[in-house]
């Protein structure tokens, strides 16, 4: 009756290793796979050799964790082959079936151990990152921030204007977070020298001093365009103030529309009559969503890829700064802070 084990478990020795190269997303059975990801590979806006930035190093423990679930079930096959290699050279000896059918019991415990530990991370990682989607893929749980470090440009602390209390300006920062000028550093992200090759070189001087009026070159959240009436984070982001609400992200290139993380869009109704200018009644609804698309808007480069389809050759899109910084035919916006030269 004993023998009777013998055929199931020699086809459970072919199958195993089967099933196991069939795994595409398991590291060890991929010869191109490196532990340590190179940020260019994972984004293309990343430069070649930069360091990797949080959402780089959470995808080398991804790898790390990756390699150990890989690495577990190499040995689980070589532990059955072991058992069945003890079984079937030593049909006669019941103390060799007996040590047989404990290691078999005892590998299959063990890797049943190691997917339910799985499963739980799994589970886990979806309840904090409120994860609508469901469970899984089971080896790509960790998302989220930028895959590389990338050196700011500086700007002068002092301007050598001299700016009273900010007022709240609709559709970027605060008034003096940013000023009508053109950078004269080449590396500055609104340079004439940056916006070469895009859409808005064709306005030249005119789009460079609007882009550092939005936000004086530096990636950051408006300081004014709230949800939740005021009360719930911002939803005008990065350098070019992107309105994550009413823009097509997806149309730019960022694999994903942001539009689908708020209850509705920052327009018409929804930002009149809310208190103060740029305050939206509008909420985050998928939370997850909303940081991956504020993570992807503080990119300098994607941000000016969204930008550039908003573009317009007078700027209507910033029609409030177009204004202010005396853009040819810029469309007027009837409040105090829009005037020119405020």
């Amino acid at each position: 009756m004993k023998r009777l084990w013998a055929p199931f478990l020699i086809a459970f020795l072919l199958l195993v290793p089967a099933l196991a190269s069939a795994q595409s997303n398991l590291p060890l059975f991929d010869p191109e796979w490196q532990l340590v990801p190179e940020a260019h590979e994972l984004d293309p806006d990343c430069p070649v050799g930069a360091p990797l930035g949080f959402a780089g190093f959470l995808q080398l423990i991804q790898n790390g964790m990756n390699a150990a679930i890989s690495f577990g079930i190499v040995i689980f096959v070589l532990i059955i082959a072991f058992a069945g290699m003890l079984w079937i050279l030593t049909p006669t000896n019941p103390e060799n079936h007996s040590q047989a059918k404990k290691v078999l019991t005892n590998a299959v415990i063990g890797l049943l151990i190691i997917l339910s530990a799985w499963l739980i991370v799994d589970f886990v990682m979806k309840l904090l990152y409120n994860d609508n989607g469901g469970f899984g893929p089971w080896n790509e749980i960790i998302t989220g921030g930028d895959y590389c470090v990338v050196a700011a440009s500086s700007t002068p602390l002092f301007s050598g204007t001299i700016v009273g209390t900010p007022m709240q300006l609709p559709g970027g920062g605060r008034a003096g977070g940013g000023q009508c000028s053109v950078p004269v550093i080449d590396n500055h992200p609104c340079s004439l020298a940056s916006l070469r090759g895009t859409r808005f070189e064709a306005l030249g001087e005119h789009a460079s001093r609007v882009c550092n009026k939005e936000s004086g070159g530096r990636s950051v959240p408006s300081g004014s365009d709230k949800l939740n009436s005021g009360r719930g984070p911002s939803y005008s982001w990065g350098l070019w103030q992107i309105n994550l609400t009413t823009t097509d992200t997806e149309a730019a290139g960022w694999g994903m529309d942001c539009r689908a993380a708020f209850s509705g869009p920052c327009s018409g109704d929804a930002i009149r009559n809310q208190g103060r200018v740029g305050w939206c009644s509008q909420r985050v609804t998928n939370q997850e969503l909303f940081d991956r698309c504020t993570a992807a808007a503080l990119n300098p480069a994607k941000n000016t890829r969204a930008a550039q389809n908003l573009y317009t050759s007078n700027l209507s899109a910033w029609a409030c700064s177009a204004q202010r910084c005396g853009v040819p035919n810029a469309r007027r916006v009837d409040h105090p802070s829009c005037q020119f030269g405020r």
